[in-house]
């Protein structure tokens, strides 16, 4: 092979790499804006109330991944009166569109729970 096909092949192989980059940078950019979108939709129209003791509190926060900081959360052992108020007879507790779920939830289960 001489040379000069050598340097084209070679030339067509960087461009597709570069584009293919490129659209690996899109594509997953928008992926974690999707999903980014996606937990602060559920996150505004929730609260979920937990007890930093609880198991399960801990399964629902580790599923909601880096997006938990997003969410309105009461930990009912720093405000048992305002739990016991309300009513909440366990955790984790969600109160989602003004209804309320018990337990722990996938985000598809969220997302469907609260219309996102």
């Amino acid at each position: 092979m001489d040379d000069k096909k050598k340097n084209g092949i070679i030339m067509t192989l960087l461009v597709i790499l570069i584009v293919a980059s490129i659209f690996a940078i899109f594509y997953f950019k928008g992926q974690i804006n999707l999903e980014e979108d996606l937990m602060k939709c559920i996150a505004e129209k929730s609260h979920i109330y937990v007890s930093r003791i609880c198991s399960h509190c801990a399964e629902q926060k580790i599923l909601l991944g880096d997006y938990v900081g997003l969410f309105n959360m009461t930990d009912c052992l720093d405000e048992s009166e305002k739990c016991a108020a309300l009513g909440i007879p366990g955790y984790p507790t969600w109160i989602i569109n003004n209804q309320t779920y018990f337990g722990v939830y996938s985000v598809d289960e969220l997302k469907e729970k609260a219309g996102c």
